[in-house]
């Protein structure tokens, strides 16, 4: 099928998944692409030689659109103040590098999950934020009152952990599945596979990540941790996303 350049993937080539034996166009079940508009006419066209074909839309494109349904009311402010506080200052961009020793993880409007892997990042690297935002007073003068105010509060803290936590745990794989249905090859097969790993996540009670930070906020206390994990679990809208 047709390449066309799309603003809404970082490739742009459609994939008809056929079988190599097919002899008849009845045995021509589907095809996948992109949602540029040339591959839209070019499947139209496919349709007349191939009339029972199915047209599936790119699942990537799908997964990758999931975070919208996170419910999630304090962990964007606070990623976008982040993304904002190195975006455009190779002096924040620096400070970080020499007082974590590893480099921020920049924010890309085209690449899959950008602000996933920038979350990833402020997860494994928590404990560093606070006192890098208290010792450069002279960085992001309008940004860091804003995320310090949250990290100094003892609620926003909490909720601001359990809400990161939950949205790292089920969006691993969901990540992984965007990554490995993209570009060429069996993708039609795949896909079913990619999804029931996907689903299976969503619904499995296992969620370390925000079982660990639960815990660690309300050590000894089982109700508390209990009440931690179901506010986190709320907030990644698990029923909803299962049913999209």
């Amino acid at each position: 099928m047709a390449e066309a350049e799309s603003g809404l993937s970082d490739y742009s080539e459609s994939e008809c998944e056929l079988q190599p034996d097919c002899t008849e166009n009845s045995e021509i079940l589907a095809a996948m692409r992109d949602e540029a508009s040339v591959n839209g006419v070019a499947m139209d066209v496919a349709k007349i030689i191939y009339p029972k074909i199915m047209d599936v839309r790119c699942f990537s494109h799908t997964l990758d659109f999931v975070g919208d349904k996170f419910k999630t009311p304090l962990l964007p402010s606070f990623c976008s103040y982040w993304i904002s506080l190195f975006a455009h200052s190779p002096k924040s961009k620096m400070l970080w590098k020499n007082q974590t020793g590893k480099s921020v993880a920049s924010y890309s409007k085209t690449r899959w999950w950008s602000k996933w892997e920038i979350l990833h990042q402020i997860m494994l690297q928590f404990g560093d934020i606070e006192p890098f935002l208290t010792a450069n007073t002279d960085i992001g003068p309008s940004l860091r009152p804003k995320m310090l105010e949250i990290l100094h509060s003892v609620p926003g803290l909490g909720q601001l952990k359990m809400e990161l936590a939950a949205v790292i745990d089920i969006g691993e794989q969901i990540v992984r599945s965007t990554y490995n249905l993209e570009g060429d090859g069996a993708l039609m097969v795949n896909c079913y596979e990619e999804i029931v790993k996907v689903s299976s996540v969503i619904s499995s009670a296992y969620h370390p990540n925000t079982t660990a930070v639960a815990h660690s906020l309300a050590p000894g206390n089982t109700l508390a941790q209990q009440q931690y994990v179901a506010y986190a679990m709320s907030c990644v809208q698990l029923e909803s996303i299962t049913s999209s």
